[in-house]
């Protein structure tokens, strides 16, 4: 969702034709509704939900390189899953984020976690109220580090608790991240 200031006689599917004769192909105006002034999608939406995708077969696909991170050998994906349990919640994230602005609070409410397998692809699920830097990419990292036994639950959970800025350093790949979904108030939905 975008939202921009215009002064025009057409009306808004017009505008939806018009921007989509000069996106490239790769871009889609789906939807173009007129909002109130000053509407903010980032600063508006109550609700996000990303979805990590992890290539987990023994031959990587190459079609899936630019939308997935392939990892090779087994995940323990029961461990995985009862790991993700321990993020939801309330809580501050810090050990899970990247450098915060100043003043920036850490605290977000994650109302599920989840990790499902489908053949070779493994999809890690992520919605919140709101995110902070990285915080996605290194929950990520977290589950992917105890589903191959290089962490314990136990260590993460840990860290989680503890809550000290940037204490969990690794980072999964930008390249499986998808922002799937966002929620707004009644009538600002896309």
């Amino acid at each position: 969702m975008a939202a921009f200031t215009a002064e025009t006689r057409l009306e808004a599917a017009a505008i939806g034709r018009a921007l989509n004769a000069l996106l490239p192909e790769d871009v889609a105006v789906r939807a173009v509704r007129e909002v109130p002034l000053g509407f903010d999608p980032r600063r508006w939406a109550r609700r996000r939900r990303y979805r990590y995708t992890i290539a987990n077969g023994e031959a990587r696909d190459p079609l899936a390189r630019r939308c997935a991170w392939h990892l090779e050998g087994s995940l323990d994906v029961p461990a995985m899953q009862h790991l993700a349990s321990h993020f939801a919640g309330r809580r501050n994230y810090s050990a899970f984020a990247g450098k915060l602005e100043p003043g920036r609070s850490p605290v977000r409410t994650v109302f599920e976690t989840g990790v499902h397998r489908s053949g070779d692809w493994l999809h890690v699920d992520i919605e919140a109220d709101a995110f902070l830097p990285q915080m996605v990419r290194r929950i990520v990292a977290a589950l992917v580090r105890v589903g191959r036994h290089a962490a314990t639950e136990e260590e993460i959970v840990s860290l989680l608790e503890q809550a000290r800025p940037g204490s969990f350093t690794y980072v999964a790949p930008a390249r499986g991240l998808c922002l799937e979904r966002v929620w707004y108030d009644e009538g600002y939905q896309p």
